[in-house]
């Protein structure tokens, strides 16, 4: 009993009529599928998928908001499985206009501004914004609330503050790649100083300090003035470790960008601190002939003001009918002290000493040999 057959096979066209395997027309005219001659249960036959010419490459152009079908339409046996591609054909990575990766820009604290990121990619790109941390190459997302908003790719900033300043980061990304480019923020404000304290008085020895509180932006440098001259201090605290009588005066503190200048004033005084007394004049060594005058002088200085003495050889000299001690004091504070001696004998030469005493201390660098040479 033979049961095999050799005839397998899709039949596609339209046998003539009566035939076994004709078409069926229903009742709309459309044809029936086409027969397939089977081998049991299985298929006999398969035929891989195939498009038709027109469909390899095709374009549309549609109504926004219109329903659009894409057809993929494709011959083949068993029936072929479907699937779509995310990609749509023509995409490209994000592109930003061309300028400089670091753009700078800089604006009033109070007005409003706008960060520019608008990139053209498709599909449609993300947009992130980011801040540096100050003084560092980390950054931080951009807090976004009813003052910052993003639009797109825009950061919008109203009523832009100091704080606002920095270099912000935005990063454009899509399926097919990637973008950046970074803005440098400058929120200017109109520059102040004040010092802290104003007026200190501070004793002798002790520590004192200034600081200058300055406001505004951008701050380029600060500087330090005592009584009119540099002293060379760029920092915003001025320090003295031990404050001597030459620390007391007027202190100014100048702030500057490159389109403005402020400054302020403070003035350090001398407390009730002893001031160790200071020779800050003596006389020189010479030798003399008996008979003309001889005159001495001595500067010194301290706080309280100190009195000045005089010794000839260790012994004190006081006023006699030829020498003569003297003294006064400056607007400055500081003594003057003359001793004269007229006639000078020969017993009048040796070893003088100015000698400056105060409460706190008593100081001796006026020391000189006066030597008297001849007779009396």
């Amino acid at each position: 009993m033979a049961e095999d057959e050799s005839h397998v096979g899709i039949r596609d066209s339209v046998p003539s009529a009566g035939s076994p395997g004709a078409n069926v027309q229903g009742d709309e005219g459309e044809e029936s599928p086409p027969v397939l001659f089977v081998r049991g249960k299985e298929p006999a036959g398969r035929v891989s998928p195939k498009f038709p010419k027109s469909a390899k490459s095709d374009a549309f152009e549609v109504a926004s908001g219109a329903v659009l079908s894409l057809l993929c339409d494709a011959q083949a046996f068993p029936g072929p499985a479907f699937r779509s591609v995310n990609n749509p054909v023509g995409s490209s990575p994000p592109r930003l206009p061309p300028r400089s990766k670091l753009d700078a820009l800089a604006k009033v604290q109070g007005q409003g501004l706008t960060l520019l990121c608008e990139a053209q990619a498709s599909p449609p790109p993300l947009y992130r914004w980011y801040k540096f941390i100050e003084g560092s190459s980390r950054r931080q997302p951009v807090q976004l609330n009813e003052r910052v908003r993003q639009v797109s790719g825009t950061l919008i900033i109203r009523e832009a503050r100091v704080e606002d300043s920095g270099k912000y980061l935005c990063i454009v990304n899509n399926s097919v790649g990637g973008e950046s480019v970074e803005t440098v923020l400058t929120v200017t404000a109109p520059l102040g100083a004040e010092i802290e304290p104003s007026t200190q008085t501070i004793d002798f020895g002790r520590p004192a300090t200034f600081t200058c509180n300055v406001r505004g932006n951008p701050i380029k440098t600060i500087s330090w003035l005592k009584d009119g001259k540099p002293l060379g201090l760029e920092e915003a605290v001025l320090r003295i470790e031990s404050v001597k009588k030459e620390d007391k005066g007027m202190y100014q503190c100048f702030v500057r960008n490159d389109q403005e200048s402020a400054q302020a004033t403070a003035e350090l005084k001398l407390g009730g601190r002893f001031e160790p007394p200071q020779i800050r004049q003596a006389f020189a060594e010479e030798t003399l002939q008996p008979g003309p005058s001889m005159f001495l002088k001595c500067v010194a200085s301290g706080n309280p003001t100190p009195e000045i003495t005089w010794e000839l050889d260790g012994k004190r000299l006081s006023n006699t009918e030829r020498l003569q001690v003297g003294q006064y004091v400056t607007v400055n504070g500081d003594v003057v002290s003359h001793l004269n001696i007229s006639s000078t004998h020969t017993n009048d030469g040796g070893l003088y000493k100015c000698i400056a005493a105060s409460k706190a201390r008593q100081i001796l660098p006026g020391e000189k040999n006066r030597e008297k040479s001849g007779d009396n």
